[in-house]
């Protein structure tokens, strides 16, 4: 299962990465940190779990079209006062960009992880 996010960029952070600025990074990278859509969309990969992230600026990258992916590290944390349960588990995940350039609208979207079919009996 794959899963999604939109959020809308700047204007600036738009125009930057169409006419290939040399801050361009930088400033995509000031508007994907700490993204609540970043949060949610990682949560869902672990039933809704509590996710904090840092996304790995090295690895940010994106073309003048809009098509790019970066590496987010995060941290799942896991806590059950029933059953004694309080843990952290470290992840990582590469996301692709797709840019639309006219609307600002970028689409966020993790890595496929394959689902377990159900048993046959």
């Amino acid at each position: 299962m794959e899963y999604n996010a939109t959020i809308t960029l700047s204007s600036a952070c738009v125009e930057a990465i169409r006419d290939g600025d040399v801050n361009m990074l930088d400033i995509l990278y000031e508007e994907l940190d700490g993204h609540i859509a970043i949060e949610k969309m990682l949560a869902q990969y672990h039933s809704g779990a509590s996710i904090s992230f840092k996304i790995d600026e090295g690895s940010l990258d994106i073309d003048t079209d809009g098509f790019g992916e970066f590496s987010v590290e995060y941290i799942k944390h896991v806590y059950s006062g029933c059953k004694d349960v309080d843990m952290d588990e470290e992840h990582e995940m590469l996301i692709e960009i797709v840019l639309n350039m006219l609307s600002a609208q970028a689409t966020l979207s993790g890595e496929d992880i394959l689902e377990r079919e159900p048993d046959t009996y």
